[in-house]
């Protein structure tokens, strides 16, 4: 199949005079993130009766560029579905609108004047695709300061009420308080067999005892391959045995302040957030041993169990 296209005299643009022809080109615009172009094309690129095979092969291709998170790349397509608006029986656009949307809210200040949609269009698309917008947290506000803003320009007013996002609070391991290893009255050896019975030691295989880059190298495959989580390789007993002192792993020399259970205690807070953010009987032990030197010595050593 070839197309004939008839150039303007300045050499700034092609002519095309059927839907096939507009299509094609706005596709080889998309592949090549000639967005520009293709957003001037895209008012072109509308039929109201059914497609033909060639234009519907055509108009699916362009999903093929729904990868494209350009902020011009998602100003196109939703030009494309302001466009198609009423004729989704036939053109039905090969993308979520919700979520190019959210994508052009997210880089609006990105998107170059050239492919900016005007306030009323996009004030239209918030309005037709309000369900597949967030309503809760900072996404859902930065939806209606956005609204807020776009009414203001359509009323010709200076000013738009905009509300303030709540600040975003990093998660603290130390504002979790879990004595639930106290509150049990249970003995020391009965703690430790009942993490045994929670399966962290099915995966644990001690250590080697070193020092330096030998340990360095421990920390970071346990950090690079997932392992350090509670029922992990390194997770429960390894740092259990690394804060008893039943485990001599530290990266500098005793005599510069390191020691197995300041290597123990800054690899808990290491631990996945969901681990460290809740409480439960395996988290409770460690946090306790962290907090009380003496007491992590005290332990028991901790013993492989039976095959």
């Amino acid at each position: 199949r070839h197309y004939v296209y008839a150039a303007h005299p300045s050499g700034a643009f092609l002519a095309s005079t059927t839907l096939g022809s507009s299509l094609y080109l706005l596709v080889c615009y998309l592949f090549t993130s000639n967005h520009e172009l293709a957003f001037r094309l895209a008012e072109c690129c509308v039929s109201d009766t059914p497609l033909s095979p060639e234009e519907a092969q055509l108009w699916a291709t362009l999903g093929l560029a729904a990868h494209d998170t350009h902020p011009d790349a998602h100003a196109v397509r939703l030009k494309l579905s302001l466009v198609t608006m009423g004729a989704e029986d036939v053109m039905a656009c090969p993308w979520d609108v919700g979520a190019e949307l959210r994508g052009y809210l997210s880089k609006a200040q990105h998107v170059s004047p050239a492919c900016r949609l005007s306030p009323a269009e996009e004030a239209l698309l918030y309005q037709e695709h309000k369900a597949t917008l967030p309503t809760k947290g900072n996404d859902a506000v930065d939806v209606l300061n956005r609204r807020a803003v776009l009414k203001a320009i359509r009323a010709g007013e200076a000013e738009a009420p905009l509300a303030l996002p709540k600040p975003l609070v990093p998660p603290s391991f130390d504002a979790v308080a879990d004595g639930s290893c106290l509150d049990s009255g249970d003995g020391l050896g009965s703690l430790l067999e009942a993490a045994q019975r929670k399966g962290a030691a099915a995966f644990y295989s001690r250590a080697a005892e070193g020092t330096g880059a030998e340990v360095a190298s421990i920390v970071h495959e346990a950090l690079e391959g997932g392992a350090l989580t509670l029922g992990g390789s390194r997770g429960f007993f390894f740092l259990y045995e690394l804060m008893s002192g039943s485990l001599q792993l530290q990266l500098l020399p005793s005599e510069l302040g390191d020691s197995p259970h300041s290597l123990a205690c800054v690899l808990l807070r290491m631990l996945p957030q969901h681990e460290t953010s809740s409480r439960g009987l395996l988290q409770s032990i460690l946090r306790t041993m962290a907090a009380n030197r003496a007491v992590a010595a005290a332990l028991p050593p901790y013993e492989p169990p039976a095959q």
